[in-house]
């Protein structure tokens, strides 16, 4: 078949819902028949689980200014992979999945999961619709995100932690169920790393004065993974700052960073006091993320005066500055939901 031909659009109807297939013009070609038109068509029929998934950051994942950013406006082709992907199914549970020519805008949207072999994957035995969904318990499991999110050790963090070997997977925790349209269903605005409430379930925090010494631990109680995980650009901080009996400011330190930076940031963790305290370490050296079961604790002495100390844990999902004043300052952040203050404690002196 030509080239032409290839690139032609071929509209199937299948049980009342419209099927697209079309040829990549590129080296690498999509499979014929794998792929509907538009994400949108799951609307009419789904319109309250569509609208769940318009939220999500899977929706914005090839249209976020801070994604673009960060790939050089896609200019790194190989995030395009996750960010526009193909169907999960057409490229193979467990394997990156290649990068689709069209409907990037769309982003991980409801065919990269749902479409397969032509047709509908379905989690539920019970389904049943125009698309004649098809039950597929592959759906719900981690090898099935794994394509994507296991690239930075997510899924291989997961397996090291009790939550595996209770059976709580990925959905169990960032797709909770809910009723809609009179069925249950899996939420999927899967929030997890975009809500401060579900960022704060992730640890348990305590700051304590013992004598002339405050004493500070965190540890990550809640968090089937790593704490942070997947992306390089997500970064805890743990800062204190010290408050003059007038309220202003003495000094601002950081305590510890939790992050996995970039492979080319050398010395990204070099000045910090803590490593990975995993097996995952001999090939994240540079890493300072928090595993599930771990608790570090910190100490520092009470200043001389009078004031308040404030000890604060930030969460952002895009890189920090360096110096911890400026991570505090960065209200613009915090205003759009990409920095979280997780928790504050003052102890006054």
């Amino acid at each position: 078949m030509s080239r032409p031909a290839k690139s032609a659009a071929l509209l199937l109807v299948l049980g009342g819902s419209v099927f697209v297939a079309w040829g990549l013009l590129g080296e690498r070609e999509e499979s014929p028949g794998s792929v509907q038109a538009s994400s949108a068509q799951c609307r009419s029929c789904h319109p309250a689980l569509y609208e769940e998934w318009s939220a999500s950051w899977h929706a914005k994942a090839y249209v976020d200014p801070e994604v673009r950013g960060l790939s050089n406006d896609f200019r790194n082709e190989e995030c395009i992979d996750c960010h526009a992907p193909r169907p999960v199914f057409e490229t193979g549970i467990g394997k990156p999945p290649l990068p689709r020519a069209a409907r990037r805008a769309e982003g991980v949207d409801c065919i990269s999961c749902h479409a397969r072999d032509g047709g509908v994957a379905g989690p539920s035995k019970e389904a049943a619709g125009a698309c004649a969904p098809r039950f597929e318990p592959l759906l719900a499991t981690p090898e099935f995100c794994g394509g994507c999110h296991d690239q930075h050790h997510t899924v291989k963090e997961w397996r090291a932690t009790p939550f595996a070997a209770k059976g709580i997977t990925c959905v169990g925790c960032h797709m909770k169920p809910v009723d809609r349209e009179g069925r249950r269903g899996s939420d999927h605005r899967s929030p997890a790393s975009h809500e401060a409430e579900e960022i704060r379930k992730a640890l348990t925090f305590a700051v304590k004065r013992e004598g002339a010494l405050v004493r500070v631990s965190v540890a990550n109680t809640g968090a089937g993974h790593h704490f942070p995980t997947d992306e390089r650009s997500r970064a805890g901080d743990l800062i204190v700052r010290v408050l003059e009996a007038d309220g202003s400011v003495r000094s601002v330190r950081r305590l510890d960073r939790y992050r996995n930076p970039y492979r080319d940031e050398v010395g990204a963790a070099a000045a910090l006091p803590y490593r990975e305290e995993s097996p995952l370490l001999e090939t994240r050296p540079e890493s300072t993320i928090l595993p599930n079961g771990v608790e570090r604790t910190y100490e520092f002495p009470i200043p001389e005066g009078t004031g308040t100390i404030e000890v604060h844990l930030t969460y952002k999902t895009i890189p920090y500055p360096l110096d911890p004043s400026e991570i505090l300052a960065d209200e613009k952040s915090f205003a759009e939901k990409k920095a979280f203050r997780i928790f504050k404690e003052v102890v006054p002196f």
